[in-house]
């Protein structure tokens, strides 16, 4: 397994047990995540750059150029209807790909860390995966 990917299974399970010894239900933690930094909140940035730094300071900058989830086509209409999880789909530089990990990403707000993975073989578009609970 990537250390990077090692690494966030590591931070989710270490954050999950936090919120069960709280007395956090999980459920509402990620529905709470949903709600700061979900869907609605990404919809809005299509077209916009995000910087992608890494554990070493190296930027890369990054164009949003979708917000997708399992069920936008049979959500069509229905924009009121919750979002369970979505997928931010990101383009870069095609010569200067990104190896899959996590990245802090800035120029959305307030920074945030998320995995990213490339998709697609083409070298520069990638995708960060925001899971349902």
């Amino acid at each position: 397994m990537h250390s990077s990917r090692r690494r966030f299974l590591q931070q989710a399970a270490a954050a999950g047990l936090v919120m069960v010894s709280m007395g956090a239900r999980a459920t509402g933690a990620a529905d709470s995540a949903r709600n700061d930094s979900g869907y609605t909140r990404y919809a809005n940035l299509v077209g916009r750059s995000l910087t992608a730094v890494d554990d070493n300071g190296r930027r890369n900058t990054l164009k949003l150029i979708e917000v997708a989830h399992p069920e936008s086509r049979a959500r069509a209409g229905a924009a009121h209807a919750p979002v369970k999880g979505f997928s931010l789909i990101l383009r870069g530089d095609p010569g200067q790909p990104i190896a899959e990990g996590i990245y802090r990403f800035e120029g959305a707000g307030p920074s945030f860390e998320a995995f990213m993975s490339p998709i697609l073989g083409d070298g520069k578009t990638y995708q960060i995966v925001f899971g349902s609970a």
